[in-house]
């Protein structure tokens, strides 16, 4: 191990990096890299062992657990996809070309496509609609491909036009709003600008004005008004960072401190993926408490079983009935590869 850190060491400084801190930044990733081991390729390849012949990827009960009523082909095949855009796996490059490109295929073809705005709910929710246009968004950011363009566009087109006169999202359009819905459109959003996709300066500015009415300190948020809740707090924070607040400002340290400080909830993935990001995006004491510790639970509860191994499922989990075993592994795997800052979520703000 040692031998592979000296190698790493040299390799960063061959690179030529600008500066002391971005080559103790780059050397700390290599190693975090190092530290995950097998774990996502192993993933990844379960995923593809599930993918359908259409190129999608469905929810599949565990034993006699049912499908849930907003079960979305759109929003499993897009949590998948953003799993291997994650590990830098996209339809143009990579060992997962084939599965990544099939995915993709299966999102256009399933886009309702109204008024120059694309509907990709899939018989789902808003949610399965964020999650399935940051996979396009995603996926243009790192091709360019024009035909993802014209359909990123016509996806995000649709969450502005879903967006309530508060600046947030319901789980169906102009519903009451929810925190949790609002971080998957933001998500999808951060990626489009990312992307240069067009973002109307009006819809930041409402997402804002959301996040005001959320929080009564600019710390902690509410889910439905505001309060403290450990997700949407995640939410609000990360939603502050990526439309413009400074990473390093008091509030959102305070609040960052609040949710790393117990460490990650061992039931509670979604909470837990939001989070991640935020910390992440502030790094500093608060990652390093939160890091060891969420890559040891999430390596520590990767499936060693032959039929589902590489994969995660916690039926204890509060999200878990409703995400399944494909949309658990994909969440795990994109947490894992932070360290390889292919998503644009992972990436500074500003930095493209």
């Amino acid at each position: 191990m040692t031998q592979r850190i000296t190698l790493l060491a040299l390799l960063v400084y061959l690179l030529g990096a600008n500066s002391d801190i971005a080559h103790g930044q780059i050397l700390r990733d290599l190693i975090e890299r190092e530290s995950v081991g097998g774990a996502i390729p192993t993933g990844l390849k379960w995923l593809s062992s599930r993918k359908n012949e259409d190129g999608s990827w469905t929810f599949q009960p565990e034993g006699d657990e049912p499908a849930p009523m907003n079960a979305s082909a759109t929003q499993v095949t897009g949590m998948a996809l953003l799993a291997y855009l994650g590990a830098g796996q996209n339809h143009k490059h990579g060992t997962y070309k084939e599965p990544v490109h099939d995915g993709l295929s299966f999102l256009i073809r399933k886009m309702k496509v109204t008024e120059e705005r694309g509907d990709l709910r899939g018989g789902g929710d808003m949610t399965a609609h964020g999650v399935a246009t940051f996979a396009l968004c995603e996926a243009y950011q790192q091709t360019l491909d024009r035909e993802l363009k014209n359909a990123a566009e016509l996806a995000i087109a649709f969450i502005q036009h879903t967006q309530n006169e508060s600046g947030g999202w319901g789980n169906w359009p102009m519903g009451p709003d929810d925190m949790h819905v609002f971080g998957w459109q933001l998500l999808a959003l951060h990626s489009a600008s990312i992307a240069d996709l067009p973002v109307a300066d009006a819809t930041t500015k409402k997402m804002m004005n959301y996040l005001d009415g959320q929080t009564a300190s600019g710390r902690y948020y509410g889910r439905y008004e505001r309060g403290r809740d450990a997700q949407a707090t995640a939410i609000g924070l990360l939603g502050r960072v990526m439309l413009g607040w400074d990473e390093n400002d008091i509030l959102v340290n305070e609040g960052t401190d609040w949710l790393a400080d117990p460490g990650p909830t061992r039931h509670a993935l979604e909470r837990n993926f939001f989070t991640h990001q935020i910390v992440f995006h502030r790094q500093g004491k608060s990652w390093s408490h939160w890091n060891g510790k969420i890559r040891d639970q999430i390596i520590s509860r990767q499936d060693k079983e032959e039929e589902h191994r590489g994969s995660w499922h916690d039926a204890d989990d509060e999200c878990g009935k409703s995400l399944g075993r494909v949309s658990q592994t994909a969440i795990n795997l994109m947490m894992l590869e932070v360290y390889n800052r292919h998503l644009g979520v992972y990436r500074a703000t500003g930095q493209r």
